[in-house]
């Protein structure tokens, strides 16, 4: 039994020295400089692609809103170049409107030579345009766009000059 004994002390003595050098190599390992650098490096590195696919997303995010800007832009600077147009159509037949009144004021009662108001537009318009009046003040007489005047005016032309309308 004494003999039980001694190899069963023995025994544990061999697995309880054998556990320690096991764990003193495990705890060693995991406490390594090079074990804990690496972990270190992993750790960066997947902090590092976050930050990378965070970027990339608000960067395209940017770029889409830039063009969107950009569009929208572009479409208020045709709206201005529009009303800048008509506003200068609309100063011109303004001015045109007060110069026609301060010589109809400085005229005899009797108003000048118009086209006849029972001629149809086209014809009036016609005979102003080939009278040598500008399309604004034909505009500003008949009481229409200036648009339309050019226009029946360019039909005139196109018309007289034989090109197919």
């Amino acid at each position: 039994m004494l003999t039980a004994l001694i190899t069963l002390s023995v025994l544990a003595f061999t697995i309880s020295l054998c556990s320690f050098f096991y764990f003193r190599s495990y705890i060693k390992r995991r406490t390594s400089h090079d074990h804990i650098l690496l972990e270190l490096r992993e750790e960066v590195n997947g902090i590092a692609r976050l930050i990378d696919e965070t970027t990339d997303r608000d960067i395209s995010l940017i770029e889409e809103k830039e063009k969107e800007l950009k569009g929208l832009l572009q479409n208020v600077d045709k709206r201005l170049q529009l009303y800048i147009r008509e506003w200068e159509k609309r100063r011109e037949v303004e001015a045109i409107q007060a110069t026609l009144a301060a010589q109809t004021q400085s005229l005899p009662e009797t108003p000048p030579e118009a086209p006849s108001p029972s001629l149809p537009l086209s014809a009036q318009i016609r005979e102003m345009v080939c009278g040598g009046f500008a399309p604004i003040a034909i505009a500003a007489h008949l009481g229409i766009s200036v648009a339309e005047v050019e226009i029946v005016a360019a039909l005139i032309e196109r018309k007289d000059s034989g090109i197919d309308v």
